[in-house]
């Protein structure tokens, strides 16, 4: 799991402008944990959403930054793994934030 939360954090620092904000939650949802990586930088059409955890994707707002398109589709692989799930909501009122679900210690089948 720490590759996920370097890979979200990391993608989040690089897409926030100078002067944006960064904001990490962690919550509990009846049987789930979730923690949101939230940023001010660019959004993500809709049409990048829905490929975004794909191998090699990458979205065309990307500017310079690096990277292959490889670690959300490594993260979500590992998060899986852990009988979670991860979700993207890019929007003018929300930005762009990557939510992690868990299950809770003991809600794992």
């Amino acid at each position: 799991m720490n590759q996920v939360w370097v890979n979200l954090i990391n993608n989040a620092i690089n897409f926030t402008p100078d002067g944006g904000h960064l904001t990490i939650k962690i919550e509990r949802h009846d049987d789930q944990i979730a923690v949101s990586v939230n940023n001010d930088g660019p959004l993500i059409s809709p049409t990048d959403q829905d490929h975004l955890f794909e191998k090699f994707y990458q979205a065309d707002n990307r500017s310079n930054v690096g990277g292959l398109g490889l670690g959300l589709a490594i993260a979500s692989r590992i998060i899986a793994l852990h009988q979670g799930r991860i979700t993207v909501v890019s929007n003018p009122a929300d930005h762009t934030t990557f939510t992690v679900y868990l299950p809770s210690k003991g809600s794992a089948k």
